[in-house]
């Protein structure tokens, strides 16, 4: 079982394979996170974000791996994520206003994307 603390812009858990606990503190306020055994994704509060990506991916030792891209065909929003989870391992399901997006985070590429409006 993970232990979550969670606050405005902070994530700290207990992580039994380091044996330590993690923390991930972003500028803005934490829209939504997830956790799997490979990887945390974060996607931070758009509306006050002076760069484009807003959901980003670390390792579980809480080291930031990278932004995924905003979403490319996004009519809506500028394309910033609201909403994420895992479809397994290596696959993030994000959502923006318009789309949800299949994102490989090994290869760093979109996989699919589905218009939701």
């Amino acid at each position: 079982m993970i232990k979550i603390n969670f606050n405005s812009n902070t994530i700290v858990f207990y992580s039994e394979h380091e044996n330590k606990f993690i923390s991930i503190s972003l500028t803005y306020r934490i829209l939504a996170f997830c956790i799997n055994d490979n990887f945390i994704a974060v996607c931070e509060d758009w509306q006050q974000l002076s760069t484009k990506e807003n959901l980003h991916i670390y390792d579980l030792k809480g080291n930031f791996l990278f932004n995924v891209q905003t979403a490319p065909r996004a009519l809506y929003g500028d394309g910033f994520y609201s909403s994420i989870g895992f479809e397994n391992d290596n696959v993030l399901i994000a959502q923006s206003a318009d789309f949800r997006y299949k994102f490989d985070l090994v290869s760093k590429k979109f996989i699919s994307e589905e218009y939701t409006k």
